[in-house]
């Protein structure tokens, strides 16, 4: 039954009218069986799962979204995962798609296919993210190698400073 209605193999939802009675009573044991394998997927990966129809869809977007967190923000395969959670969602529930879509304009490198992101994604390039991530790194260095030569430049300057008004004060220089 609900969410997704295998019981008319997916293709059709039952819409009941309210306060209408159904055609035919349902058994208090089967009502409880189908109440009890609803989606229960927030257990298992921690993530919220509406219940609606092809609830699946939400549960791979927010899988999707959360592998995106662990690429570099700069690297295609950031912007390929949540290329591929607003995929999953575009068509079905276009409004939390438009947030995914919004995420990566704010965060996420320019690609080349990005007039078609939501539609086709490629796959995420883990080798070309890698590569990205040492180049991260390796441009944050220099500053951090600067600030750590000029501190020690500083420090060498004043103790170098203090010895020689140490030596001058105690008449020992000549």
């Amino acid at each position: 039954m609900a969410p997704d209605y295998q019981v008319f193999y997916g293709q059709f939802e039952y819409f009941a009218e309210p306060n209408r009675l159904p055609l035919w009573p349902i058994p208090a044991a089967e009502q409880s069986r189908t109440s009890g394998h609803t989606a229960q997927y927030s257990k298992l990966f921690g993530v919220a799962v509406p219940e609606k129809r092809f609830h699946y869809r939400y549960l791979a977007a927010e899988l999707a979204v959360q592998s995106a967190e662990l690429w570099p923000h700069n690297s295609q395969a950031y912007a390929a995962s949540l290329c591929a959670a607003t995929t999953w969602l575009i068509n079905r529930d276009p409004t939390q798609a438009q947030l995914y879509y919004q995420r990566y304009l704010q965060t996420g490198p320019y690609v080349s296919w990005g007039a078609d992101f939501g539609i086709r994604c490629p796959q995420p390039d883990s080798a070309a993210a890698a590569q990205r991530l040492q180049a991260n790194f390796s441009a944050a260095l220099p500053s951090a190698r600067r600030l750590w030569a000029g501190t020690t430049v500083l420090l060498l300057v004043s103790v170098s400073l203090i010895w020689w008004r140490r030596r001058r004060r105690s008449g020992t220089m000549r």
